[in-house]
């Protein structure tokens, strides 16, 4: 079995020994959270079997942690959710991104967009997605209806059995799919395989992949949530400026990246001390392993527009959510990384040398008149 290392690949195999991220999905009463605006004044429930069941309206984006995550009440806002299993049993007047090992049942409508990371997704008759779906999956059955495009072309080999609603386009990568009499597709069916260069066994692959992206998801949800508890004003700053500035971050990107490795390497060809060099490149490296983290809350900045104090958290889900779905796509991974790390290095660059810059004070037009007058 071959895998391709990228530095997604790399970085899960480096938070196996952060086993104790897990913790945030094993079954375990004190672990089921909900981060949520109104959270105090939320009903929920802890069972037996350590399920979390949301049992009064949420009226907040929300993040959902638990063993088996239940929605038996309406939702007016985004979930997030990270469980073993997931139940949408009410509406839920918002998006659902949902990190699951297992699987994510849809009984209820969903008047936004429906994104996953799972084993297998089921939507009843009754389950109504407004608008898009799409995510990682190994087995996908549709019964109900879907607004818009229905995007699988990031699960190969994947049983997909179709006999509801899709008013859009529906996209696939490999395996042709179990459409029966009862399903109808509004738009074009169009087989995307982003996966035919791998010659990797089908099955292993899967499960790795699987597993590898949900240890990536979460080791960059606790960075994410460190830097936001410790620096979450700078972080902001740093966002906001990365939005403001994209060209300017990414052209000195690009440059400081190219200058960081030329330099460095001559320091070591020219037998400088060493240390310059492992300083220079380890600047560079650790811009590479964190910007995944800034350019998650980037992107969730354009999903995300509400602020309150959980807003930059939801950013953060929302922008890992999506830029984990991108970094599965061959070729597009390594564009990926290099955009993102550009632009945080490019932002690291331009804020040290406007720090570097003497502050002139000027004198006040006060003073001057004085001594004109003098």
């Amino acid at each position: 079995m071959k895998f391709k290392f990228t530095s997604k690949t790399l970085l899960s195999l480096f938070i196996i020994s952060l086993v104790s991220v897990t913790i945030l999905i094993v079954p375990n009463k004190a672990n089921a959270k909900v981060y949520s605006e109104n959270s105090p004044r939320i009903e929920t429930q802890n069972t037996e079997s350590d399920a979390l069941v949301i049992t009064s309206p949420l009226n907040s984006d929300s993040i959902l942690i638990g063993d088996i995550v239940t929605i038996d009440k309406e939702v007016n806002g985004n979930l997030f959710i990270i469980a073993k299993r997931v139940r949408i049993n009410e509406k839920v007047n918002g998006s659902v991104y949902a990190l699951s090992l297992d699987n994510i049942d849809v009984k209820a409508p969903i008047s936004q967009s429906l994104g996953f990371i799972t084993q297998h997704v089921y939507i009843s008759a009754i389950g109504e997605i407004e608008k898009s779906v799409y995510g990682y999956t190994t087995t996908f059955i549709h019964e109900g209806r879907i607004g818009q495009n229905l995007n699988l072309s990031f699960s190969p080999e994947a049983e997909i059995r179709i006999s509801g609603k899709v008013l859009g386009d529906f996209y696939f990568a490999d395996t042709r799919p179990n459409i029966t009499d009862k399903a109808y597709i509004e738009g074009k069916t169009i087989e995307k395989n982003f996966w035919k260069q791998f010659e990797m066994d089908k099955k292993e692959s899967h499960e790795y992949t699987i597993l590898s992206t949900i240890f990536f998801v979460l080791v960059i949800i606790l960075f994410g949530l460190f830097l936001i508890s410790t620096q979450r004003q700078w972080l902001e700053k740093t966002v906001s400026s990365m939005r403001t500035n994209m060209i300017k971050d990414l052209l000195a990107g690009f440059l400081a990246g190219f200058s960081i490795l030329t330099v460095g390497l001559a320091l070591l060809i020219m037998i400088f001390p060493f240390v310059y060099s492992i300083l220079l490149w380890g600047f560079l490296y650790a811009s590479m392993y964190l910007s995944p983290i800034f350019f998650s809350i980037f992107i969730g900045s354009f999903i995300i527009t509400e602020r309150n104090r959980y807003s930059i958290v939801y950013k953060l889900i929302a922008g890992v959510f999506i830029f984990s779905l991108l970094s599965l796509i061959p070729y597009v991974n390594v564009f990926l990384y290099i955009i993102s790390s550009s632009l945080l290095l490019g932002e690291l660059t331009r804020q040290y040398f406007s720090n570097s810059k003497p502050v002139v004070e000027a004198t006040p037009k006060k003073q001057v008149n004085e001594k004109e007058e003098k």
